[in-house]
């Protein structure tokens, strides 16, 4: 998600979702996740609330951003808890159009 309206092409933005990764025949790296990209750098965390959250459950989960009273960072939430806050976000303007890209990355063979 770009919640800003910077041109820049790596402009501040969040990812937030689950990441698996096959390291090798029988296993794999697996489990929720959130990074924020901002005028310093990223920062990813690993999402740890809930109950084994990186071992495959079979179950749906939610994830979403919250947009702070401040207009200006965001609110991590997984599955409906607050897992993190966002802390180098431009400011979002009421009424502002911005870019909001949903999907699935899939990278490698």
């Amino acid at each position: 998600m770009t919640p800003n309206t910077d041109s820049d092409e790596f402009g501040r933005n969040i990812e937030i979702g689950l990441y698996a990764e096959k390291t090798g025949k029988t296993t794999m790296k697996y489990g929720p996740r959130w990074t924020e990209l901002g005028k310093d750098g990223g920062r990813t965390k690993a999402i740890t609330a809930g109950v084994n959250p990186s071992k495959p459950d079979k179950r749906n989960h939610t994830y979403m951003l919250v947009r702070q009273d401040t207009g200006n960072q965001w609110d991590v939430l997984y599955d409906f808890n607050t897992v993190g806050s966002t802390t180098d976000q431009l400011k979002v303007i009421g009424g502002a159009t911005n870019r909001v890209d949903v999907g699935l990355e899939v990278t490698g063979p």
